[in-house]
C-alpha cells in the first residue's frame, strides 16, 4: 500500500467509498427552472378558441391538441399539414 506524504489511509486499494444518500438532498424547485413547460394556444392557431395545452414535451402538447379538437372542434383525425403548423407553434413558456 502505498503512502503519500501529508495523507494516511487505513483503506486497501481496493475498498470503494460510497457516499452515504443523506448526504445528497434534492435541490430546490428555483434551479430546477431549466425544465420549462411548453405552451400553445387554439387561437395562436388561428381557431377563435381560449383552449391553451401545457406540458413539458412536445408530445404532451399534440396529444392535448388531438384530445381537444376531438371534443371542442369535431375533429376526427389531424391533418398532416395542421399538425406541422401545431408544432410550430409551441413556444416556451414565459416563466
Amino acid at each position: 500500500m502505498k503512502r503519500f506524504v501529508g495523507f494516511k489511509t487505513t483503506l486497501s486499494p481496493n475498498t470503494f467509498i460510497v457516499p452515504r444518500l443523506a448526504a445528497f438532498k434534492p435541490l430546490p424547485a428555483i434551479f430546477l427552472r431549466w425544465r420549462m413547460a411548453k405552451v400553445l394556444s387554439c387561437r395562436e392557431a388561428g381557431v377563435d378558441c381560449d383552449f391553451v395545452a401545457r406540458g413539458e414535451t412536445v408530445e404532451e402538447i399534440l396529444k392535448q391538441c388531438v384530445d381537444h379538437g376531438r371534443e371542442a372542434h369535431d375533429m376526427k383525425e389531424i391533418p398532416k399539414d395542421l399538425e406541422m403548423k401545431i408544432r410550430s407553434l409551441i413556444r416556451e413558456e414565459a416563466a
